[in-house]
């Protein structure tokens, strides 16, 4: 901070720092201080993913709301946001909210993949139908990670980390739901691992 002090890219590494470590009016002060510097609503994406690998899922909620509030109708209308929204939702325990992200989505102007991933999360499709559509290494990227993250919300971890290794060991790199997967893939043997033992990370 001292060295770039005119650089927004500090505080919003701070605000990271302080997400995990449980230092939420740490974090929200540096949020705000980076968008001093350089005023975008991805600031609040970014916190929002990252909450949502630690599984900081009412923060991870509110900021995706945070971010659709600021992005508004500008240039990026992804749904997949909203996606995320529905996952933190589901975690926290707040079905309602998930439901109503995943209305929200419905009124986007989406391509035929992204709406089966949005029938898939909403009960409309089967885990099976959803994974025979996805026809290339990208979808098969998506189609595995939500798959993962509906059985880990409905109690199958196992099945869940199956998932989740899929895209850790096969997955497109590229892709926001790589992220997701690989950490979704430690915090599962973190959670699910002996105070004892250590879980393996995955490089």
């Amino acid at each position: 901070l001292n060295l770039m002090p005119r650089n927004p890219a500090p505080w919003s590494g701070l605000n990271s720092a302080a997400i995990a470590l449980q230092r939420d009016a740490q974090a929200a002060a540096a949020i705000q201080n980076a968008m001093q510097l350089e005023w975008s609503p991805s600031y609040y994406w970014t916190q929002a993913l990252h909450a949502l690998r630690l599984g900081r899922n009412e923060l991870a909620l509110t900021s995706v709301a945070k971010y659709l509030e600021l992005r508004g109708t500008g240039e990026d209308q992804s749904v997949y946001p909203l996606f995320v929204q529905a996952v933190a939702a589901g975690r926290a325990g707040r079905p309602v909210a998930a439901e109503a992200a995943l209305k929200l989505a419905e009124l986007g102007d989406v391509e035929e993949w992204t709406r089966s991933v949005l029938r898939y999360l909403q009960g409309r499709l089967d885990e099976n139908q959803l994974l025979r559509a996805a026809d290339d290494i990208g979808e098969q990227t998506e189609a595995h990670t939500y798959v993962g993250f509906k059985l880990a919300l409905a109690g199958r971890d196992d099945e869940a980390v199956a998932h989740f290794r899929w895209v850790a060991e096969r997955g497109a790199k590229t892709y926001l739901e790589y992220d997701l997967a690989r950490s979704e893939l430690n915090r599962l043997k973190y959670r699910n691992t002996p105070s004892a033992g250590t879980p393996t990370a995955v490089n």
